[in-house]
């Protein structure tokens, strides 16, 4: 079924059913208790991995975030589309919570760093599947780190290139023995 017909780019967003089938058995092996997706799109992915615990009656949580700026033919967001299918998900497995957030992925972290949401929680699993171009901020953030471009003004205030300068800023969001998925690593070549 295609959600988006108007816009064949879209469809390429979602994830392929051989990506969702390798979700599966991933999360089947390690059944994490804390889940983070970064880029939750229709929610195609959330739920296969929600199919996979459910699969192994475990508990927990997932926390998927995105920003949510699709919408279909219909008037319909991808989001809303995400919402009717965690509705149902969350019927089969009422013991793994899904916390759906729509809102920038660099905030949401933040919040995890700073103990504001989900206080003292670490992620057993990280899918991200976002956007591409900030993919190692997201992972230094999972890591408690962030990255900074350094630039040096000389007296005739011309700027140099620097070099990205990396700093410890909190605390991990990994809990031992985690495990990172990140989806178009290659991206054409272009990561």
């Amino acid at each position: 079924m295609n959600l988006y017909p108007n816009k064949p780019n879209i469809t390429r967003m979602l994830c392929s059913p051989l990506q969702n089938i390798f979700l599966k058995f991933i999360i089947s092996m390690i059944q994490p208790k804390m889940i983070l997706e970064l880029g939750t799109f229709t929610g195609y992915s959330t739920v296969s991995m929600i199919e996979a615990l459910t699969l192994n009656h475990c508990e927990g949580k997932l926390i998927t975030v995105d920003v949510d700026t699709h919408v279909n033919q219909e008037g319909i967001s991808a989001g809303k589309i995400a919402q009717k299918y965690f509705k149902l998900c969350q019927e089969r497995c009422p013991s793994f919570a899904i916390h759906p957030f729509i809102h920038d992925a660099s905030y949401i972290l933040g919040k995890l760093q700073d103990n504001s949401l989900f206080p003292n929680n670490q992620c057993d699993f990280v899918y991200i599947d976002a956007d591409k171009k900030n993919y190692l901020y997201y992972l230094l953030s999972l890591l408690g780190y962030s990255a900074t471009n350094s630039t040096t003004t000389t007296s005739n205030n011309n700027k140099l290139d620097g070099s990205t300068i990396i700093t410890q800023t909190g605390r991990s969001l990994l809990a031992d023995n985690s495990y990172i998925c990140i989806d178009n690593t290659l991206w054409k070549g272009q990561v």
